[in-house]
């Protein structure tokens, strides 16, 4: 993907003499270029963090991850901070991904948010014979979940 500046995109003066480069040793001089570059420290797993690179991360988020990032984006995440009713968060990202996709079951809903929220280190605490989880450390949640998505935290709160 090549990112060009607001006046280039639209500019077909610029692509014009682009190809007519590329047509006339354009190509020839990008592979001598590319044969002879010292490549020995490049490490393909630490793609450069650009602002394309975080829209493409944002875009390719599933329902569960949107999710995630809109109630972090909320004044009072989750509805409130400590212990928070298992069916409660259930609702909330069912009604969410409902309206991001086909109708997800209750069922799917339960297994998705318990297996996820477990491996972003959310607790689930039985008291009483009712479940919850334990949000009251959003902070560590937000880094735990950037971290997974390969983002900061900042890239996703945007407050």
């Amino acid at each position: 993907m090549i990112e060009t500046g607001k006046g280039v995109a639209q500019n077909t003066e610029y692509f014009s003499n682009y190809f007519s480069w590329l047509e006339n040793g354009g190509v020839k001089a990008v592979l001598h270029y590319l044969r002879h570059r010292d490549i020995s420290a490049f490490d393909p797993h630490n793609a450069p963090k650009t602002e394309l690179l975080r829209k493409a991360i944002l875009d390719s988020l599933d329902s569960f991850e949107n999710y995630i990032v809109a109630e972090l984006n909320r004044t009072m995440p989750f509805g409130e901070e400590g212990l928070v009713d298992v069916t409660t968060v259930i609702k909330r990202y069912r009604s969410f991904a409902n309206n991001m996709q086909p109708e997800i079951s209750i069922a799917s809903a339960r297994s998705l948010v318990g297996k996820r929220f477990k491996n972003l280190g959310i607790k689930k605490i039985v008291h009483n014979g009712a479940s919850y989880y334990d949000l009251s450390c959003l902070d560590a949640l937000a880094n735990s979940f950037a971290q997974e998505v390969g983002l900061l935290v900042e890239d996703l709160i945007e407050r």
